[in-house]
């Protein structure tokens, strides 16, 4: 089992036996200062392992998983200005169709002509 050591200052390991022996009177089950503050941080430890289940996922993929949605994201942006410019395009092809048609509709054939003034 993983161990840790801290150092505490003359004031806090005080303050962290008077707070053991204040525990103590209310019926805590730690009798000395060094189990009191074990049974904080197992208290600790074990909210922590509730909210950060082992298959959370680290800091490090988080970021891979960010960087990979960014360039995700870029691609899409990317490919929307494509489809707008395609679009764009081809309604402007629509239109040069439309206005050639319009001019071939507004001229006369002459031959069509001659034979109408008969």
């Amino acid at each position: 089992m993983p161990s840790i050591s801290i150092t505490l200052t003359d004031p806090e390991y005080a303050a962290l036996t008077k707070t053991q022996e204040l525990m103590a009177i209310a019926g805590g089950p730690a009798t000395t200062p060094e189990e009191y503050l074990q049974l904080i941080v197992e208290s600790l430890c074990a909210n922590y392992a509730q909210q950060y289940p082992a298959d959370t996922p680290s800091a490090a993929e988080v970021a891979i998983l960010k960087d990979a949605m960014e360039r995700e994201k870029a691609k899409a942006a990317e490919l929307a200005e494509k489809e707008a410019a395609a679009q764009a395009a081809l309604l402007a092809e629509k239109e040069k169709v439309a206005a050639l048609e319009a001019e071939k509709t507004s001229q006369t054939d002459p031959l069509a002509e001659v034979i109408n003034n008969l």
